[in-house]
């Protein structure tokens, strides 16, 4: 009699002890829910598509609208270098060629669809081939030029186009014309800026005749900072 009494709370015990394991399983670890919660809320998965989507526009921001060189720069010879600039919004690399010029001590690098002609002694023009009327004259004035008679002579010049000139702030310049001075005037479909930027051995002296709604200035000022003296 007693074994079946211990046999059958023995039993009890078992019994109870299966039901409270079953009850232990329904209770989720509080971390786990956290998840579950947020996945079935559509939280995480706002969460994951926002990192996504910062993500694309961080890349999207380092990706300018380029086109790609023409070649790798460790394959470039001597005659040629990659201009990075910005053209009408775009920003774009090429290979450019190096270039002397026919009628003055200097070289320059010239980008496609450009050419460097000699307009006059002492005066050469780099122009876009599809059209010519966007240009820019190049002179390099004697080192002991007076500044004060070639500024009041880029003034004039510019007057003379438009009767309104103003100077370009230096902040808004390139690094290497930050000590130029520039001029600037313009219509309604035409900008001319004027440059003078004292060199060690010269005077650069810049006339470019662009267009307000096809903006080449950048792209030659590009070209323009490659000039040196062989």
């Amino acid at each position: 009699m007693f074994s079946k009494m211990k046999f059958f709370t023995i039993c009890c015990i078992g019994l109870l002890l299966l039901a409270s394991c079953g009850d232990t399983s329904n209770n989720s670890d509080p971390s786990t829910g956290n998840a579950d919660f947020l996945k079935d809320s559509g939280v995480a998965d706002k969460e994951q598509s926002t990192a996504d989507t910062n993500t694309d526009t961080i890349q999207n921001s380092n990706k300018p609208e380029s086109n790609q060189p023409e070649k790798e720069e460790s394959v470039l010879d001597e005659n040629e270098k990659i201009l990075h600039y910005a053209s009408n919004d775009n920003l774009k690399s090429e290979t450019a060629n190096l270039k002397k010029s026919d009628t003055q001590n200097y070289a320059l690098y010239v980008l496609p669809g450009y050419t460097l002609t000699g307009e006059e002694p002492n005066k050469d023009v780099l122009y876009l081939e599809e059209n010519s009327e966007q240009f820019m004259r190049i002179e390099l004035l004697p080192k002991d030029t007076v500044m004060d008679e070639a500024i009041s002579t880029i003034k004039e010049q510019l007057t003379s186009i438009n009767g309104t000139i103003r100077e370009t702030p230096s902040e808004n310049r390139g690094d290497w014309l930050k000590n130029a001075n520039v001029y600037q005037t313009q219509n309604n479909e035409e900008l001319i800026i004027g440059l003078l930027k004292e060199d060690k051995d010269y005077v650069l002296k810049l006339t470019i005749f662009t267009r307000i709604k096809q903006d080449y200035a950048n792209v030659f000022l590009n070209m323009a900072e490659t000039i040196y003296m062989p």
